[in-house]
């Protein structure tokens, strides 16, 4: 006997899956939320909490394979792979690699910006509306460069921005320093984004959890899913170790865990875990009044009411490896080249998290072919807080067949082969 039957069930209680929650409940639907761990502690936790439509360049692009390779083998670079054999691994890389031409680059980075625009804007709506006390800011965000290669970077970055329709200006070092006391003189100059926005990841979950539990969505923690049951070309079930848990419509929202919880489907997911570092400290004086990117570091910091947080780096490690010490000293290091004080006083809070890496650089949202009331909202890549709201409105619109606020195509996820039943 089943223990729950709903109109939806959500697998993954992080900001996508709470999102998605949140907007088939305002679609009318009786929702059920399953999260292996605790409500936002994954990814969707110690992230730097940033919302930025500006991001809208992917990772793979023309020239991207050679430029990232000498990373690949640095310990503490932006870009690395820890060594083994993992066939999956392979394939996700050749997949990236087949992504790096104009071509793709340029359709990947409308797509992305789509989806963070219109998210942007949902965001604040949603915060505002509901009136989550998340340390919601949106002062915009700097870009800085401390190198005369770098200031060339960000000032194509501005250009390719304008095609976008994403506002942008180049600061001078001068300037910039005059306005913040706490960058080294080493920063030649920046590139000001006054769309993008901020806000604490942590309590964004917290009180959009809160949101949605006041409108009687469901919620069962510390539940792992043990199968999904299929009858008739549809799924029917989850089996867990909290029940069974029946519904019309699933929706699977559960990051880098989202391939092995449908292998037994028979779908091969290309999303690969990513780790991401960030230390958390008291502010430091002086602290930076918005948040940083550190072009060349491959990092950013965000100051938050109370704290302070610096974070970044990718490494291709495997959901379950153990985090390297050397790239939390290296975030540090890093920090220092910009910043008169790279933390606050006393031990910083470290903390590590896996993000759901696809090889286009966009997340797949939207029906299986073949299993018709299975949705994803999964592979966001680094913009899930950037993209969270706007692809939970965009699963419940799919989900109930409402028409799309934004063009569901580039996210389709039978775009990749294994996602193909047959």
């Amino acid at each position: 006997m089943a223990r729950n039957r709903t109109d939806a069930l959500v697998i993954g209680a992080g900001a996508v899956g709470l999102s998605c929650a949140y907007f088939l409940n305002r679609a009318g639907m009786s929702v059920q939320i399953l999260e292996r761990r605790k409500v936002g502690a994954g990814t969707s936790f110690g992230n730097l909490g940033l919302i930025t439509p500006s991001h809208a360049k992917p990772l793979p692009g023309p020239g991207v394979p050679l430029k990232t390779l000498k990373s690949l083998f640095d310990p503490t670079g932006s870009f690395h792979v820890r060594p083994r054999l993992d066939g999956e691994l392979a394939r996700w890389m050749l997949g990236f690699v087949r992504n790096c031409n104009s071509k793709q680059h340029d359709y990947i980075a409308a797509a992305r910006q789509q989806l963070m625009a219109s998210s942007r804007e949902l965001t604040e709506k949603l915060v505002r509306g509901e009136k989550l006390d998340c340390q919601f800011n949106d002062g915009g965000l700097m870009m800085l460069a401390i190198s005369e290669a770098g200031m060339a970077d960000l000032s194509a970055l501005g250009k390719s921005l304008e095609k976008l329709a994403v506002e942008s200006s180049e600061v001078d070092g001068e300037g910039l320093r005059e306005a913040e006391p706490s960058l080294r003189k080493s920063v030649l100059g920046g590139l000001w984004l006054p769309g993008d926005a901020s806000l604490r990841p942590d309590r964004f979950t917290a009180e959009l959890n809160w949101a949605c539990h006041k409108r009687g969505v469901q919620l069962q923690e510390d539940c792992e899913i043990k199968a999904l049951n299929q009858d008739e070309g549809k799924l029917v079930s989850a089996f867990t170790d909290r029940g069974t848990y029946e519904a019309k419509h699933f929706v699977m929202a559960a990051g880098v865990w989202t391939p092995e919880i449908v292998r037994s489907l028979g779908l091969r997911v290309p999303i690969q875990a990513g780790m991401g570092y960030s230390l958390t400290s008291v502010r430091p004086d002086p602290c930076p009044s918005f948040p940083l990117l550190l072009h060349e570091a491959g990092m950013a910091v965000t100051p938050f009411e109370d704290t302070y947080r610096i974070g970044g780096t990718m490494e291709f490690a495997g959901p379950d490896a153990e985090p390297n010490p050397k790239r939390f000293m290296a975030l540090i290091e890093g920090a220092q080249r910009y910043l008169t004080d790279p933390l606050g006083i006393g031990e910083p809070e470290k903390w590590h998290g896996y993000r759901p890496m696809t090889p286009d650089d966009l997340p797949l949202i939207g029906a299986v072919p073949k299993l018709p009331n299975l949705f994803f909202a999964c592979g966001h890549n680094m913009m899930g807080m950037s993209m969270c709201v706007a692809s939970g409105r965009l699963t419940a619109e799919l989900v109930t067949g409402r028409k799309p606020h934004v063009d569901p195509e580039p996210y389709r996820p039978d775009r990749f082969r294994g996602m193909q039943l047959t």
